[in-house]
């Protein structure tokens, strides 16, 4: 529980621009009080008892908050070239207005479905195991900018390197500098491959897919 924690308070340190002080303010606890926790010297149900209602307050930011909720009722839509312009690198970036191929109203999703979508093509994330995750050739993905130092193994994410962007499952890798980026489609035998972390100029989590296409 204590690791979790510890991931926890670092995602909320990241998505509500806070340091330390600021979560602990959050919790209601002193600095001190939240850095015990995080080093474990709380027992484990008073750090269980935070955890939810850290997680409980990250919940309720991410779907009430006007702003974000206003800027939500249209997600940007970009084009491929978005992830070689560096988008991924940063919400707010001139390349948002430079390179957005149109606003996309999509009424049906939450607030917390990301921030903005792109097309993809191809057949590797074709998932027939589990077609409620399959990103079919032509779908809509919405996307929300990530650190690398959080990603959830497992999880699909938009990749940009140097070279171009891709959209796989990221798994960890053999090499601690290198991830694995896995391919859902098991039937027409596309490989994983390793992505040196040194390559990566971005990345997004994938948090929504619109299926236009069969597969």
């Amino acid at each position: 529980m204590t690791e979790q924690f510890n991931k926890l308070v670092e995602e909320a340190k990241f998505r509500l621009g806070k340091k330390q002080r600021g979560v602990a303010e959050l919790l209601g606890i002193s600095e001190q009080s939240l850095s015990d926790m995080l080093k474990g010297r709380r027992k484990s149900d008073t750090i269980e008892s935070y955890y939810k209602k850290l997680e409980s307050i990250l919940d309720s930011v991410e779907t009430t908050t006007p702003a974000v909720a206003t800027k939500m009722e249209t997600l940007p839509f970009f084009d491929e070239e978005i992830f070689t312009g560096g988008y991924l690198q940063g919400v707010g970036s001139p390349i948002m207005e430079t390179q957005k191929v149109d606003d996309v109203r999509l009424p049906f999703l939450k607030v917390k479905d990301g921030d903005f979508a792109v097309q993809v093509h191809g057949r590797s994330m074709i998932d027939t195991e589990r077609p409620e995750l399959s990103i079919n050739d032509g779908a809509i993905v919405c996307l929300r900018p990530w650190r690398e130092n959080f990603i959830e193994y497992g999880e699909r994410y938009a990749i940009a390197t140097r070279s171009g962007f891709t959209v796989k499952i990221i798994a960890p890798s053999d090499d601690d500098d290198s991830i694995l980026c896995v391919p859902a489609n098991k039937g027409e035998h596309y490989a994983p491959y390793a992505i040196s972390r040194s390559d990566i100029i971005g990345l997004a989590k994938v948090t929504a897919i619109i299926n236009l296409t069969q597969l």
